[in-house]
């Protein structure tokens, strides 16, 4: 079975206020702590805002589900803003499926 893989880029403000993640690959239980890891990375350097971009995302499994609902709760809890601003079919689907559409801001 071949590795899978996750590619991450971030975007951030000068003042790291805001960072676009920019997320392709498959998200799942190999790659989803690399992407909490980076999620991490951007709040310590002082982003309260983070704007996830799954256009790139061919798949997601359980897990991938699990560490996106994980963010979003933390975000809130710490008093940040966290959004899905793309989308593309395969993370339309596998949220759609997952029942977490709506709460990630697809619907």
């Amino acid at each position: 079975m071949p590795a899978t893989r996750l590619h991450i880029d971030t975007i951030s403000s000068l003042d790291w206020v805001e960072a676009i993640v920019q997320v392709g690959g498959t998200l799942d239980a190999d790659t989803a702590p690399a992407l909490l890891r980076e999620i991490t990375r951007v709040r310590q350097n002082g982003a309260n805002r983070v704007l996830l971009d799954l256009t790139g995302v061919d798949e997601i499994d359980a897990e991938g589900v699990d560490v996106l609902l994980h963010i979003r709760r933390q975000m809130h809890y710490e008093d940040g803003v966290f959004g899905v601003v793309g989308f593309g079919e395969a993370a339309r689907r596998s949220l759609r499926e997952a029942g977490v559409a709506d709460v990630l801001g697809l619907e």
